[in-house]
């Protein structure tokens, strides 16, 4: 029965589990579909990155599945409530909670940090192509982000995420 739900749901965007599109989820472990029914969002994120589904066009599925609002549909439809209370009442990303979660993470000393992060101290998503050298992989991510944006001297940027700033540097 959840399985069923989750599937309507992708069909009515176009996405079909186990299919031949490359925007099709192709779900490698049946816990997959509870743990996204019951997370949303975050379930489907971590889910992906535990293995349990992989798509060859992600960017095509996400983009499929925002635009079509499952995530409205299902908050509107009492038909679903009993599948999705779980997730609602227990959801970790709630805005009372983020307070607190920033706190926590923004409080930290900032020796930590420097133990483990590169020279610029940017912790997002390392391009590790062609090294192993993180410091390397990291100068790899600006430039591949610098490139993609084809900036001028007229643009500006505003680094939210990438670290301390290290991408408005490099990108200055």
């Amino acid at each position: 029965m959840v399985a069923r739900v989750l599937e309507k749901k992708l069909e009515n965007v176009g996405i079909a589990i186990n299919g031949q599109q490359p925007w099709d989820i192709q779900v490698h472990d049946k816990r997959w579909y509870r743990r996204v029914l019951l997370e949303k969002n975050l379930g489907l994120g971590e889910s992906y990155m535990d293995g349990w589904w992989d798509c060859g066009r992600i960017d095509e599925a996400i983009s499929r599945i925002l635009r079509g609002g499952i995530e409205d549909d299902v908050k509107g439809g009492l038909r679903y409530l009993v599948h999705f209370l779980p997730g609602l009442l227990l959801n970790l990303q709630s805005r009372a909670r983020s307070r607190t979660i920033a706190e926590r993470h923004y409080d930290l000393d900032n020796e930590l940090f420097l133990s483990f992060l590169d020279p610029n101290l940017q912790y997002s998503c390392a391009y590790f192509d062609g090294t192993d050298n993180l410091d390397e992989a990291q100068r790899r991510k600006l430039d591949l982000v610098a490139r993609k944006l084809r900036l001028s001297e007229k643009d500006h940027l505003l680094d939210i995420g990438c670290g301390w700033g290290g991408l408005a540097r490099y990108a200055a």
